[in-house]
């Protein structure tokens, strides 16, 4: 009853948002209407005034030429000063033409402009002509010509001129070009999508802004000149005939003039901030219906929880306990003391009863090393709220120690944790013997089986290793390269198990002579042997070579076929400085080697040295 109370009380606010919100939506869209369509009253009664003045300053000048020529005094002066007496020379300013007058028969008989004026332009013989046939017509306003022309074309203004007995005499007439419009429009602060138009009252389009293309054209019979043949101003919203754009328009005929002014408004850029804010609003709605929504499926969810969850707890406690008493693994309940409040019955696997560990700290029950980690593992537990687990022994009833397996997890209701408990020490066992197996077969695969020595891969590692340490202490380091003489020919005459002897004989005698920690020795292949002598220069390696060489001498090793008639060895010595990259390590090995071949050259069973240089820096 009351979740539904509680729905309906949602229901009902969301409505009454969204009608309150409908409301304000449509008030502020008839006030945008209103300010836009006042914005663009004042822009058409600045822009009114402005061009009003202007005709009317142009018509002023038109008549003061008329009322000159019915001076006969003037009439009667030189023609320079009929020039200056007829026409009012400040009208010739930026964006206007030279006033002319034309007489009946269409000759130009004065030009404000020069003396020796061109004939009628088609445009004046046009007005001339409406003049004749309209005796009553003011001033006459012509229709735009020249529109390719820098100055975007020219309007021609003229005014009727009649003979003391009202018979027809002429015009007189002036331009004004199409440019000074635009930029009388381009000073207003329209959209991107707002024009502004001056038409002549027959609906021929004498100016527009921003597109010139369609000046010169006509909206004859049109919904626009319908609305100016209606009244002399008002607004109005339609579809513009030239590129169909929906406009609110102001317009209102030019005084006495024959003229309209038209401003246009864009109504999709009059509405924008409208439409911004409607759509804001309506999405502020709709993420408040979704929200309460949602909250009141949770609140419905949630209540529908808790009634299970009460109906789940108390058959989970059941069926836990059932477990619990049954599993295999060993179950506690620990409280925020750590103090145990439950075991189950597998503990009797381990030696204890129950009773045996209930209300006690398991402290004296791990051993001293794993008590950290146990610890480590609760809190852990505690701060991420996650199953942990660990491995750590603990003490069997007989006195000796298992290891076990423990899953713990944090129950934030009490503080306390509940452990699962494994025997692990199987499989402890088999990780310690493979352990062991995985470590003596790293040692076999890096000693020289016959010799127990290192091995050439293991030498090569090493040397990269010393090398690089050498080169970061800024030390030297050495190399002993040696091979047991006339080995081949040992083999021949006593056999290869002697020879393997005299091997391991040889691998001995050079551990027992290379004492420091950092000295290396490994068997190369066949009867070769290398030593790695850190932080020794190359007189320091002689003496080392001279060492091992007597050390095998001095094992009196029978060998007839060779002249000491004992078994010898011959080394080659090499040292070099890494830091100062004179030599890489590859080069000073074979340095070394090249001393070997020296002393083997030179008789055997003695030490010869070279000092490792830079194959690119021999060259």
């Amino acid at each position: 009853m009351k979740l539904s109370l509680l729905t309906g009380a949602a229901v009902l606010i969301i409505v009454g948002f969204s009608v309150l919100s409908g409301t304000m939506l449509l008030e502020m869209r008839q006030e945008t209407w209103a300010h836009d369509v006042q914005s663009s009253r004042n822009l058409l009664a600045a822009e009114a005034d402005d061009i009003a003045r202007t005709i009317a300053i142009y018509d002023l000048a038109l008549r003061s030429t008329s009322s000159a020529l019915d001076d006969p005094a003037l009439m009667a002066a030189d023609q320079h000063l009929q020039q200056m007496g007829l026409f009012d020379h400040s009208i010739t300013a930026a964006y206007q033409g030279a006033l002319r007058v034309i007489d009946g028969d269409g000759d130009v008989i004065h030009d404000a402009a020069t003396l020796a004026p061109l004939p009628a332009s088609p445009a004046e013989r046009e007005a001339l002509l409406r003049h004749r046939d309209h005796d009553a017509m003011g001033i006459a306003i012509g229709r735009p010509i020249g529109l390719g022309t820098a100055g975007g074309g020219d309007i021609t203004l003229s005014r009727r001129l009649d003979t003391a007995d009202g018979r027809f005499a002429g015009i007189v007439t002036g331009t004004i070009q199409v440019a000074y419009f635009a930029d009388l429009f381009r000073r207003l602060k329209l959209g991107p999508h707002d024009v502004v138009s001056l038409f002549r009252d027959d609906g021929t389009m004498l100016a527009h802004y921003p597109d010139t293309t369609h000046v010169g054209q006509s909206v004859a019979g049109s919904n626009i000149m319908r609305q100016f043949e209606l009244k002399r101003s008002g607004t109005y919203t339609g579809r513009s005939v030239f590129d169909g754009t929906r406009r609110v328009y102001s317009f209102t005929h030019l005084g006495g003039w024959p003229l309209v002014l038209d401003v246009g408004l864009s109504e999709n850029d009059v509405y924008a901030p409208w439409r911004q804010r409607a759509w804001l609003v309506t999405l502020c709605l709709l993420t408040m219906g979704v929200i309460s929504l949602c909250l009141l499926l949770t609140l419905r969810s949630e209540l529908s929880r808790r009634l299970a969850a009460e109906n789940n707890a108390r058959e989970s406690e059941t069926r836990y306990r059932l477990l619990a008493d049954n599993s295999s693994d060993m179950i506690i309940r620990f409280d925020r003391q750590l103090r145990r409040t439950y075991v189950s019955p597998s503990c009797r696997k381990h030696g204890y009863e129950p009773a045996d560990l209930l209300g006690k700290t398991p402290q004296s029950w791990i051993h001293p090393d794993d008590w950290l980690e146990f610890q480590s593992t609760t809190k852990s537990a505690q701060r991420e709220l996650r199953n942990t687990h660990t491995n750590y022994r603990i003490l069997h009833k007989d006195g000796h120690y298992i290891w076990l397996e423990g899953r713990y997890s944090y129950v934030a209701g009490d503080g306390g944790f509940i452990a699962v408990l494994r025997d692990v020490s199987r499989r402890k066992e088999a990780e310690l013997k493979l352990k062991l197996a995985v470590e003596e077969l790293g040692r076999l695969a890096a000693i020289d089986s016959l010799t127990e020595v290192a091995n050439r891969r293991t030498f090569d590692t090493r040397l990269a290793e010393e090398w690089k340490r050498a080169y970061r202490a800024e030390s030297e380091i050495a190399i002993l390269i040696i091979d047991v003489d006339l080995f081949k020919t040992y083999n021949d005459q006593y056999g290869h198990q002697a020879g393997d002897a005299v091997l391991k004989a040889v691998a001995l005698a050079l551990q027992d002579s290379v004492h420091r920690p950092g000295d290396f020795v490994a068997r190369y292949g066949g009867e070769e042997f290398v030593v790695i002598i850190p932080n020794t220069d190359l007189f320091g390696a002689i003496e080392v070579g001279e060492t091992v060489r007597r050390a095998v001498l001095n094992l009196q090793i029978q060998h007839d076929a060779n002249p000491m008639h004992v078994v010898t060895i011959s080394v080659g010595a090499a040292s070099a400085f890494p830091r100062l990259n004179l030599a890489s390590a590859e080069e000073m090995f074979t340095a070394a080697d090249g001393a070997l071949y020296s002393a083997k050259s030179a008789g055997r069973n003695r030490v010869k040295a070279q000092i490792a240089t830079s194959s690119i820096a021999s060259r």
